[in-house]
C-alpha cells in the first residue's frame, strides 16, 4: 500500500474514533448529512488528494496558509474540524494568491481536471436552501482575478463553496458573538466558559484572516478544564508533512 494511503487511513480511523466519542449522537443521524459528507474519512481524503496532485505547481508555498490548532486535547473534535478546514481552504487560498501574482502558473495546470471537486462540493451543499449562483461566482471571479475565463470561473466556484462550508461549521466565527453553530440542538455544545473564551479572543481583533485564526487562538489560549494544559498534535500533521515532501520533490526535478 502507498505511503499516502496509509496516512489517509490513519487519519480516518482517528477521526471516526473522536467523532463517536465527542459528537452528539443526534448529529450522526439523518438530520445532518452535510457534516457526514465533509468528515475526513478515506474517500473524502482521497478526493482531496487528487486535487492536491493536480494543483501542485500553484501551491508550492501552501504551508504559509495552513495552521493547526494547539489547544487542550479535550477539544479534539474542534481541532480535527479546524485543521481539516485549514488544509482544504489553505490550498485554494494559496492557489488564488499565486495565480494573482503569476498568472502564467495556470499554463502548468489542467484546471478542468478538478471539475470533479466542484461537483463533490455541490453534493456536500445540496441540502442548502440558498445556492451559490453563477452570477455570484462570475462577480467574485472578475473582482478577484480581474478577468473571466473557464479555468478561473471553476477555481472561483470551488473557492466560494469551500468558504460556504466553513461559514456554517467554523466554531470561531460563531463564538465571536458568543453564538455557537446557531444553538442547533443537533450539535455538541461546549461549556459556556469555552464559548466565551473563544469569543473574547476573537472579539479583541477587529479583522482576522481565516488562515491566521488558529495562530490567534494558539497565542491567546489559556483555558483548561483541569490542572493540565496538555494539547495533542494534529492528526493531519503527517499528511501535511507528506504533502510538503511531494512539493519539494517537484522543486528538485
Amino acid at each position: 500500500m502507498l505511503k499516502e494511503d496509509l496516512i489517509l487511513l490513519n487519519i480516518q480511523n482517528k477521526a471516526i474514533k473522536v467523532y463517536k466519542e465527542n459528537v452528539h449522537p443526534a448529529i450522526q443521524s439523518k438530520t445532518s448529512y452535510e457534516h457526514l459528507r465533509v468528515l475526513p474519512h478515506y474517500i473524502n481524503l482521497k478526493i482531496f488528494m487528487r486535487v492536491f496532485h493536480i494543483l501542485k505547481p500553484a501551491i508550492t508555498n501552501m504551508i504559509d496558509n495552513i495552521c493547526f490548532l494547539d489547544i487542550h486535547e479535550k477539544y479534539e473534535n474542534i481541532k480535527i474540524a479546524c485543521d481539516w478546514c485549514s488544509i482544504c481552504n489553505g490550498i485554494f487560498e494559496t492557489a488564488k494568491q499565486n495565480i494573482l501574482s503569476n498568472p502564467n502558473i495556470l499554463k502548468k495546470i489542467n484546471i478542468k481536471k478538478i471539475n470533479f471537486f466542484d461537483k463533490y462540493l455541490n453534493f456536500v451543499l445540496y441540502s442548502r436552501k440558498k445556492k451559490i449562483s453563477f452570477i455570484e461566482i462570475e462577480k467574485w471571479c472578475i473582482n478577484t482575478f480581474h478577468k473571466k475565463t473557464d479555468d478561473l470561473l471553476l477555481l472561483s466556484s470551488i473557492y466560494l463553496k469551500l468558504e460556504c462550508v466553513e461559514l456554517r461549521w467554523c466554531p470561531f466565527k460563531r463564538s465571536k458573538e458568543f453564538y455557537y453553530r446557531n444553538k442547533d440542538s443537533r450539535y455538541l455544545v461546549p461549556t459556556e466558559k469555552i464559548i466565551h473564551r473563544f469569543g473574547k479572543i476573537l472579539s479583541e481583533h477587529e479583522t482576522i484572516a481565516c488562515n491566521n485564526c488558529p495562530n490567534i487562538i494558539n497565542e491567546n489560549w489559556k483555558y483548561s478544564n483541569s490542572n493540565s494544559n496538555k494539547s495533542s498534535s494534529s492528526i493531519f500533521q503527517p499528511l501535511l508533512d507528506y504533502m510538503m515532501e511531494e512539493l519539494n520533490k517537484d522543486k528538485d526535478k
